[in-house]
């Protein structure tokens, strides 16, 4: 074998030098030779890491380019680097640094991992993950073996070719999750199907590669050598499920919801993580098995996942974890690779692709997937990473694999890295299959149909005003109301999303952070109790990235036929009418889904903690509500749903239109104002209905019209579209619009300065070809104005000036 044992005689006495000033070089001393070595690194790759970053290429291949520069391809070559800056007896420290930075990125996966999805995949899963690893490592292998026995080849590629293709059969968790993250499509079907295909994949590859490795380190090779490291983990497995985890789970009931963990716990499950990678190699295994089965032992999420997660995390993936992709780097040396052995390789990690992919689209093919989803599945399971590379260097420190098959495999980690993502994008676009045909809008549906409303919840602040919206939804017998309620929670302290149903899956108990959740479930609870007969709630939550988020809420929206989404605002009010809160990760999700849904979507600004106002459904107060036309299909969407409120007993209407001077003559303007017309025929007998309109000369006449309107708080809920018809004063308030998502009357009405203490929904009403959110709508019956009275130039910047002044005054 390449790899020989050697033996190096170290000069280093102590840790510590005296410094230059008292004649000692720092450099043969370990611990600033370490810290140097660390910063020469860092500096290395974040330099790297700049250059390929628009090109969009991730960290990692930066971090294993600079050990790789660092190393004997580049500038190890050098004997002033290889002398000074990383000799050989100066590599023990380094090399230690980095073994406690793998167990500690194994346990974070452990903890991060659904053992609940892990040990009961579904039966597409299963099929799809034993296909992956049986073809994977059977085929290959004896593909690899004819190599071996029909061309001639160096005795270190011939005994490692076997091992190289039976690595291709691993397909980790965390590595298959960084990819579909990277992607933003972890939270879709696909996204689950091929964690749950990994995860099972993943246990059979584990438990093959601990036979492999009990094997390799057996010294005389018996099989009683072996089958007692097997026993062994088979023990080390069980104290950590039967004795560690009842201690973890302990902990986590210790923990009130809301309240931090002791730091004595945190600093109990750090020893533990310890003494479980000392173990692990008292058994004869690799001291990764210990920290990732005790992660595994943890429970995933709030409270004691997270705050291990956040307790850990920078440290490990920013300090740590660049440290041992260095490393690897570092004993990557590209020379010793040669030609005949290169092509040899190539060609069958390439064939093991082919292998790999067949095995997945196949079986998917089967269950009736879509073939290019079925394809695009198979690319993603090719995926390679730290697990690939952890495995590459327990082979190599075993001796299982030589230095230049060793530098292949790790060029093939970076080529994989770099190539499977934009391979996946063209095959699979997950918003797709969500894309509607036909218009999915409260305008273009019966007006005594089945209403099926979606609100997204994130504080359960909020609870209240949905509830009141719901209320004044007026559910009836002959108008019922299917309520679809998502509980938006951020993805802490796990690798896997969540989409639950509740109700559906008994088997999964909410963590106690969720517990928040039973407030949400109990008002909703009481308000289908209420409205028995009329009004039916289904409860679902998703504690996914704020990234991939808008997935979920577009994927139930779809398949549950809602006709309207109601988002939470990004902003919540404190009572004494200033932000208390700005998210802008909800932000982000009202920006996609209101790009992505496939119906209507309202934004609820919610500023009930201003009028202290109680559920409409226990008092007999009335609950006035304004709707604000000005004209375009998202004004016509938020009349539409206001039509159905004002049928309510206890429901004061009221529908105020500002005619623009510069759409008065277009011709959907007629056709809004036969539409409102016939809103108050239906309601001519309705004394809680009022009309008023108002005639806007300039931009001075309608921020003072709308500042009259919510001045004098008469009004519970402000009804309002979001996109307007083109026009000189609306261009003129453009310049002032801080929230895009809600338009430019939405974000005058929210603003602090309004001086209205009524709540918002803002209305976007579906389109079949969406546009991109904050551009004007694009339909076949656009705006089209008349060239009678058409603005020009200067008049635009007049008004621009009129607009500006009045604000002034009012901000």
């Amino acid at each position: 074998m390449a790899n020989k044992t050697a033996f190096v005689c170290s000069a280093y006495e102590t840790a510590n030098s005296d410094g230059l000033w008292f004649g000692d070089n720092p450099l043969r001393f370990t611990t600033p030779l370490l810290l140097l070595q660390i910063s020469v690194f860092s500096v290395t790759w974040h330099l790297i890491h700049f250059f390929l970053k628009p090109l969009g290429q991730s960290s990692m291949i930066a971090q294993i380019l600079g050990g790789i520069v660092l190393g004997p391809t580049v500038f190890g070559r050098m004997d002033v680097v290889t002398d000074h800056l990383f000799p050989p007896e100066g590599r023990l420290m380094l090399e230690t640094l980095s073994a406690f930075s793998i167990m500690f990125v194994f346990f974070l996966i452990g903890v991060k991992s659904d053992v609940i999805m892990m040990l009961r995949p579904n039966k597409r899963a299963m099929t799809i993950g034993f296909s992956v690893f049986f073809f994977t490592i059977s085929i290959p292998t004896v593909v690899a073996i004819i190599i071996v026995r029909t061309i001639h080849l160096d005795s270190d590629l011939s005994f490692a070719l076997p091992f190289v293709t039976i690595s291709q059969a691993v397909t980790a968790v965390p590595v298959i999750a960084v990819l579909l993250m990277e992607l933003k499509i972890i939270n879709t079907e696909l996204g689950r199907l091929a964690l749950a295909s990994t995860i099972f994949c993943d246990i059979l590859g584990v438990t093959a590669i601990s036979i492999i490795f009990s094997a390799a380190e057996s010294k005389d090779g018996s099989i009683v050598s072996i089958v007692s490291s097997i026993s062994s983990t088979a023990a080390l497995i069980g104290f950590a499920s039967y004795v560690f985890r009842p201690i973890v789970l302990w902990i986590a009931n210790q923990t009130p919801p809301g309240k931090p963990v002791r730091s004595g716990y945190v600093c109990f499950i750090i020893l533990s993580v310890l003494a479980s990678g000392l173990l692990s190699e008292l058994i004869g295994q690799h001291y990764i098995l210990g920290p990732m089965i005790f992660g595994l032992a943890v429970p995933d999420g709030p409270p004691l996942g997270s705050a291990i997660v956040s307790k850990l995390d920078t440290v490990i993936s920013e300090f740590m974890y660049p440290v041992f992709l260095g490393c690897s780097g570092l004993k990557t040396n590209l020379f010793s690779i040669r030609i005949k052995a290169l092509l040899i390789v190539t060609l069958l990690l390439a064939f093991v692709c082919v292998v790999k992919t067949a095995a997945v689209v196949f079986p998917a093919l089967y269950f009736n997937m879509p073939r290019k989803e079925a394809f695009a599945l198979g690319i993603v399971m090719n995926a390679k990473g730290i697990s690939e590379l952890v495995l590459y260097n327990l082979w190599r420190d075993v001796e299982l694999l030589g230095e230049q098959e060793f530098a292949m495999l790790v060029i093939s980690v970076m080529a994989t890295v770099c190539i499977i993502p934009p391979l996946v994008r063209p095959f699979y676009d997950p918003m797709d299959i969500y894309t509607a045909i036909e218009w999915n809008t409260l305008q273009h549906s019966k007006r005594d149909s089945e209403l099926r409303v979606m609100v997204c919840i994130h504080s359960q602040e909020n609870v209240p005003t949905i509830i009141n919206l719901l209320e004044v939804s007026n559910p009836t017998p002959e108008r019922p109301i299917v309520v679809i309620a998502m509980q938006l929670v951020e993805l802490v302290g796990r690798a896997m999303p969540i989409l639950m149903a509740h109700g559906e899956d008994p088997t999964r108990a909410l963590e106690p952070d969720l517990s928040k959740s039973n407030h949400i479930t109990n008002a909703l609870g009481h308000y289908e109790a209420h409205h028995e007969g009329c009004a039916r709630v289904k409860l679902f939550t998703t504690v996914s990235h704020y990234d991939t988020m808008h997935q979920d809420i577009v994927q139930v929206a779809a398949e549950r036929h809602v006709t309207i989404v109601i988002m939470p605002f990004h902003k919540q009010w404190a009572i004494d009418g200033f932000y208390e809160s700005v998210s802008r990760h909800i932000q982000n999700v009202n920006m996609n889904v209101l790009s992505k849904a496939p119906c209507s979507v309202g934004v609820l600004v919610d500023r009930g903690v201003l009028t202290g106002s109680l559920s409409i459904i226990n008092t007999l107060a009335n609950y006035r509500v304004l709707a604000l036309f000005i004209g375009c299909d998202d004004d016509m969407e938020a009349l539409t749903y206001g039509d159905r409120m004002a049928r309510h007993e206890r429901v004061s209407f009221t529908l105020f239109r500002l005619i623009l001077p510069d759409t008065m003559n277009s011709r959907n303007a007629r056709i809004e104002t036969d539409y409102i017309s016939s809103i108050r025929r239906q309601n001519s007998g309705n004394e809680r209905f009022d009309y008023f309109e108002n005639q806007i000369k300039d931009g001075v006449s309608l921020a003072s019209a709308i500042r009259e309107i919510v001045s004098e708080d008469r009004f519970d809920l402000i009804l309002v579209g979001k996109h307007h018809p083109p026009s000189a004063i609306l261009r003129g308030l453009e310049e002032w619009s801080e929230c895009p998502e809600l338009g430019v009357i939405g974000d005058m009405l929210t603003s602090q300065d309004s001086g209205s203490a009524a709540s918002v929904l803002v209305v976007q009403q579906h389109r079949v070809v969406s546009d991109f959110v904050g551009s004007q709508p694009r339909r076949v019956e656009e705006q089209q104005i008349l060239p009678e009275t058409p603005p020009g130039e200067d008049e635009a910047d007049r008004t621009r000036e009129h607009v500006v002044s009045v604000l002034d005054d009012v901000r």
